[in-house]
């Protein structure tokens, strides 16, 4: 392929392809399968969602971490907050609404020779990276992007004749996964299918919570209070110098009886979302020895922050953290304080 910046044509063309082909009508966005990046190696999995009739899109999760994302949202979407689906890294092509479409998305279709009419007909690309403002896709992506719907289509065209395509023949084998796989002879990309069992990436993120702060947090005197911490997103764009729009993250401590917040601090994905999830035990840490005396537990309702809390709290002594999926009262708070935000 050549050295070009843009590949706005081609994937518009694609993009078109796709609408009229319509492979929602046979394909469930559970009928996953891996296109392999001949550049960069990544295998994005993707997923053509549209059957329902209410959202029609191409999506495709950015390598393991991508992949595991999906599962775990698919699996617990009724729990979790809609703003999730900003943490989950994929390369998105959804066709929307004329009015969806953002000025310089619109001036792209503009540009092109192609025509685009009607409800849920406009192509939309976007990349979407944890902790950022969905955005237009950038010239490497652009590439990635074409390669991944050059298969979809080539996929689903297959699978609309042989649903079992994409599974393996070993009923048993059920973490293997389809990938188109490329290679390269006499400057043609050849894709051919196999077979690749899924290696999830680790949910263990590590925090550098130092020795002295534990230290000084066992010597306090035992209370018995309980505190209860969250850690979200905040509905409020923000956009540094040299930086893409990003969403920061509040983390909250809050006092059950009193309803009394007894720490904030906001947290930013610039240098990674996970160096973001890495700082919440030292922080909240900070918050703990700020108070009088260390409280009896620690409440939280996210699965994601009592596991990030989890392995400080093996080393805090007469303190127990509970993971409990519904607490009312941090509900109240965090609402009102969202309200004084006006989020």
């Amino acid at each position: 392929m050549t050295t070009r910046t843009e590949y706005w044509e081609e994937l518009l063309v694609l993009a078109a392809e796709i609408k009229e082909l319509e492979p929602w009508g046979w394909m469930y966005e559970s009928d996953i399968f891996g296109v392999e990046d001949p550049v960069t190696g990544i295998v994005n999995y993707v997923s053509i969602m549209g059957n329902l009739g209410e959202h029609y899109s191409v999506s495709a999760y950015m390598g393991e971490e991508g992949l595991k994302s999906y599962i775990y949202f698919n699996e617990n979407h009724e729990t979790l907050p809609p703003e999730t689906i900003l943490e989950m890294p994929q390369l998105m092509l959804s066709f929307e609404y004329r009015d969806r479409l953002q000025k310089e998305d619109y001036e792209l279709i503009k540009k092109s020779k192609l025509k685009f009419r009607g409800s849920n007909s406009w192509p939309l690309f976007k990349q979407y990276s944890p902790g950022f403002l969905p955005y237009t896709l950038e010239p490497a992506e652009q590439r990635t992007m074409l390669y991944i719907l050059q298969q979809a289509i080539e996929v689903a065209k297959r699978f609309k004749d042989d649903e079992e395509v994409i599974f393996h023949p070993d009923p048993e084998k059920e973490d293997y996964y389809m990938i188109r796989k490329p290679e390269t002879k006499n400057n043609e990309i050849i894709w051919t299918d196999t077979f690749q069992e899924i290696v999830y990436p680790s949910d263990i993120i590590q925090s550098r919570v130092s020795t002295e702060m534990i230290s000084s947090f066992n010597k306090m005197p035992l209370g018995s209070l309980i505190f209860a911490a969250d850690l979200f997103i905040l509905n409020h764009p923000t956009e540094e110098p040299g930086h893409k729009v990003f969403f920061p993250y509040l983390l909250l401590l809050v006092e059950k009886n009193s309803r009394m917040v007894v720490g904030t601090e906001m947290l930013t994905p610039m240098d990674g979302f996970d160096e973001m999830l890495s700082k919440a035990p030292e922080t909240l840490l900070k918050f703990l020895l700020n108070q009088d005396a260390k409280p009896k537990k620690v409440q939280v309702q996210s699965e994601r922050l009592f596991n990030l809390l989890e392995p400080l709290f093996e080393d805090l002594i007469f303190i127990s953290l509970e993971l409990i999926p519904n607490l009312g009262y941090l509900k109240e708070t965090k609402d009102d304080l969202m309200g004084m935000m006006g989020g």
